[in-house]
């Protein structure tokens, strides 16, 4: 009997991770923003990505093809917040884009993966 009592506990406690798990893949934002929406062929274009969570393990953003642009990591800074018990986490990615020509150009979606979902 005591067999059993473990394995519905284990049953349990899987259960539990896995809803918070999930619950926790759904807290989750990304937000883009740039400095500016027209640059020179000689200046530099500030692109910022947040990525915010109640987790504290967020994935790197995957940027998408960007080949009007010579594209710079300029760094990264990471906010973890503990209140309560509850964890928050924020992650600020910053990029140089540099222009390699004259026209326009359009930046697509920015996508993050987390346990099976996507996010833009």
């Amino acid at each position: 009997m005591r067999g059993c009592a473990l394995k519905v506990f284990g049953a349990l406690l899987a259960a539990q991770l896995a809803l918070a798990a999930q619950a926790a893949a759904q807290a989750i934002s990304i937000n883009a923003e740039t400095d500016k929406t027209t640059v020179s062929l000689n200046d530099t274009l500030r692109l910022t990505v947040t990525i915010s969570g109640s987790g504290s393990d967020m994935p790197d953003p995957e940027l998408p093809s960007l080949p009007n642009f010579n594209v710079y990591s300029s760094g990264q800074s990471n906010n973890i917040s503990i209140i309560n018990g509850r964890i928050s986490s924020s992650m600020v990615y910053t990029y140089s884009l540099a222009p390699r020509f004259v026209g326009k150009a359009t930046i697509r979606p920015i996508v993050l993966r987390v346990g099976g979902q996507t996010y833009q």
